[in-house]
């Protein structure tokens, strides 16, 4: 994850540090969070990546970029995950008649 400077303070992440960056997002209740977006390609395995999930340079894995917002658009964290196909089950929700980040 890359996050906008000062979101967490470096205390925290060393002492509660166990999940998501978006949990302790969450957990500390600031900024307010309003959605994320992602952006979900096929990838060949490279380098440190193949390493932690153990498999070979090459082999297919879903990357997911995803981009977290405020209630006010400001952007304040870039993640990027990786899937191997077959392992897990994704499903898209889409949604029609208004733009992302507007209220319903």
């Amino acid at each position: 994850d890359t996050i906008g400077e000062g979101l967490i303070q470096e205390a925290v992440l060393s002492r509660e540090f166990h999940g998501s960056v978006l949990d302790v997002l969450l957990k500390g209740g600031e900024p307010a969070l309003e959605y994320s977006t992602s952006e979900i390609s096929a990838v060949s395995a490279e380098g440190r990546v193949a390493d932690m999930l153990r498999v070979s340079e090459g082999s297919v894995l879903l990357q997911f970029e995803a981009s977290l917002f405020t209630k006010d658009g400001e952007l304040v964290d870039l993640s990027q995950s990786y899937f191997l196909p077959g392992t897990f089950k994704f499903h898209v929700v889409r949604r029609v008649g208004r733009r992302l980040g507007t209220a319903a």
